[in-house]
């Protein structure tokens, strides 16, 4: 676990004017000391949410010989914008 990223988090959750202890505590009083901080957490909290489902690919309309789809053309007729007329 990289500590610089939970550094903020236990910052929040105790009083960081006496941290000399934590330096001098065995690994296994530490950790005792971290789960018992984490108890009263409510984990559902933060539980990441679900990806929904992936939209279907829109099929190839053209030659198989040619499958290349136009990003312009595509965004013209998602758009539907009248074109400007052009400058003689």
């Amino acid at each position: 676990i990289e500590l610089n990223g939970i550094w903020d988090g236990m910052d929040v959750m105790t009083d960081s004017t006496n941290w000399t202890w934590a330096k001098d505590a065995s690994a296994e009083s530490f950790a005792a000391w971290v789960r018992e901080q984490a108890r009263p957490v409510d984990v559902r909290r933060y539980v990441k949410s679900k990806r929904g489902p992936k939209k279907p690919v829109e099929k190839v309309k053209g030659s198989p010989q040619k499958p290349h789809r136009s990003t312009f053309r595509l965004l013209e007729a998602k758009n539907a914008f009248p074109k400007a007329p052009r400058r003689p």
